[in-house]
């Protein structure tokens, strides 16, 4: 017993740490497993509250209590329940307060609470019974997440055990920790005295009108993209839709975006989202692209949480099809154990930022990773850091890994079929461009091998890659067997030539292709 309760403190050691360190200031959970629940102390005064203009006081003179609260939210009394909506009257999220007077049995009380929720919603899935530290007080949580009318509701019911009495917290919302910032100001503002901060300066008690300019809108529901694999939740009445690579809606007043993406507007292969950050800034009007706007500005960003996710955060300020707003840009990386290529790329807008933000905020930050994007191939990255190049390729194709040979950088099909990457330079070949080169190429091909016959196509542009490309295709006999040959080169700096070439069987030529492409498409140099 004596160990068992050494861990619990450990564990809630170690939860303030990450908490101060993180500059979160909610919530310490603890699971809970022991019968032995704490009983609070009753406080009838907090002179650590602040009371500002962002703040009102509700007081209960029947009850003798009294709390601070957000001055944006909405404040109803139902009978003995309190209601708080924090974006529209009614509608979830809220946080409804109850006061009970009388001795709790908890065990029986959440027994009692699972039955009722289950009557209501049969598939009802429940959570461990949870300890909460919240300020000097100790709660207990129980957490249950429902689906309604195509909506998945989380609903965390809390109770505050005093020794004649208890504190009954409800928050209903489409996702967690949406309303715990509220709540615990609630909680760690309540006194057991109707007049706690009758003496203190405040914007107003239950009685003033919520003058808040915050956007209300009406319920949030979640939509998804399983072909992506992605969700979030968003207001009902904006209309979202389902796009190729993503999630989109748009209002007179709001944009909502995400999306995830492997290729850029150029046809470049996106690595992750460091490589993504590095295009936009050497691409003139890829970002406008990506994000499918008319005009984008991007200003300095950093590392940021956004919801589950770590990300890089972007301000943004927009323009596209009579709208303008600001609103930030997102970018995720995907899972450690992905192996598609690709990141991705989420962005809000409003028209009106004190009135918006707080919702889109809220949207953006229940974006979820639900599983790997559908019908996309995945890749394996080579990178050779003293010739400074790197590409992807398929899996499944070949089982042979790229050798370096010297500078020159050979991915093998088969003992017949292969291909080269290396990079040379105008000096070296004696040619005065790529395009010279190519020439060359062929002039010699044909004269070396005069008995052989070749057919070869005109010289043209790849259709995919960050850099310009050409590629000639060659086709030709060779002891018997019918082979082909394709020489891609590109122009780089300073006299340096990009080559890439594969040659082989015919047989073989469909899987030759594929990983062709693939390098086209992702080669990148420097």
């Amino acid at each position: 017993m004596k160990k068992h309760k050494k861990l619990i403190w450990i564990l809630i050691i170690i939860f303030i740490i990450v908490a101060i360190a993180t500059g979160v200031t909610i919530f310490c959970l603890v699971t809970f497993n022991e019968r032995d629940f704490v009983i609070n102390s009753k406080n009838t005064s907090n002179e650590d509250i602040n009371i500002s203009d962002d703040t009102k006081v509700y007081g209960n003179a029947d009850d003798n209590y009294s709390f601070v609260y957000n001055a944006e939210a909405e404040l109803v009394e139902d009978n003995s329940n309190i209601y708080l909506y924090t974006v529209e009257e009614g509608e979830p999220p809220y946080i409804m307060i109850y006061y009970s007077k009388g001795k709790i049995k908890p065990e029986k009380y959440f027994r009692d609470y699972k039955k009722m929720v289950k009557k209501s919603y049969k598939k009802a899935s429940f959570k461990k019974i949870s300890q909460v530290h919240i300020g000097d007080k100790t709660l207990y949580m129980l957490r249950a997440e429902i689906k309604s009318e195509g909506s998945t509701y989380v609903i965390d019911r809390y109770i505050e055990i005093y020794k004649n009495c208890s504190v009954q917290y409800t928050i209903k919302s489409n996702h967690t920790g949406s309303e715990d910032e509220v709540l615990a100001g609630i909680i760690k503002s309540f006194c057991f005295d109707s007049k706690a901060y009758s003496n203190r300066n405040n914007s107003g008690n239950n009685d003033s009108n919520n003058t808040s300019d915050t956007l209300e809108y009406k319920d949030f529901s979640s939509i998804s993209n399983d072909k992506i694999g992605i969700s979030m939740s968003v207001p009902a009445d904006l209309q979202m839709q389902e796009i190729p690579i993503g999630l989109y809606g748009q209002s007179d007043n709001i944009i909502l975006f995400a999306s995830y993406q492997n290729s850029d507007a150029t046809g470049a292969a996106i690595y992750d989202a460091d490589d993504f950050v590095n295009r936009i800034a050497e691409v003139d009007g890829l970002l406008q692209s990506q994000l499918g706007v008319d005009k984008v500005t991007i200003n300095n960003g950093s590392e940021e949480q956004l919801g589950n996710y770590l990300a890089y955060g972007f301000p943004i300020q927009i323009e596209t099809d009579g709208f303008k707003g600001s609103g930030k840009l997102y970018l995720i990386n995907g899972s450690k154990n992905s192996s598609n290529a690709g990141c991705y790329i989420l962005y809000y807008a409003v028209s009106n930022e004190d009135k918006y933000t707080k919702a889109a905020e809220q949207c953006i930050s229940s974006f979820s990773i639900d599983s790997e994007p559908q019908d996309m191939p995945s890749y394996q990255k080579y990178s050779d850091t003293t010739n400074k190049i790197s590409f992807l390729y398929r899996t499944g194709i070949t089982d042979k890994k790229p050798e370096d040979m010297g500078g020159i950088i050979r991915l093998e099909l088969s003992d017949d079929s292969f291909i080269m990457v290396e990079i040379t330079n105008t000096s070296t070949e004696s040619v005065n461009s790529a395009d010279d080169y190519m020439q060359q190429f062929v002039k010699l091909l044909k004269e070396d091998n005069s008995d052989i016959k070749y057919t070869v196509s005109e010289i043209s542009r790849a259709d995919s890659g960050r850099y310009d490309f050409k590629t000639v295709d060659i086709s030709y006999n060779y002891e018997g067997k019918d082979r082909v040959l394709s020489l891609s080169c590109a122009d780089g700096s300073n006299g340096v030539i990009y080559r890439i070439y594969y040659s082989g069987i015919t047989d073989e030529a469909e899987k030759l292709k594929t990983l062709y492409s693939d390098i086209l498409w992702s080669f990148r140099a420097g």
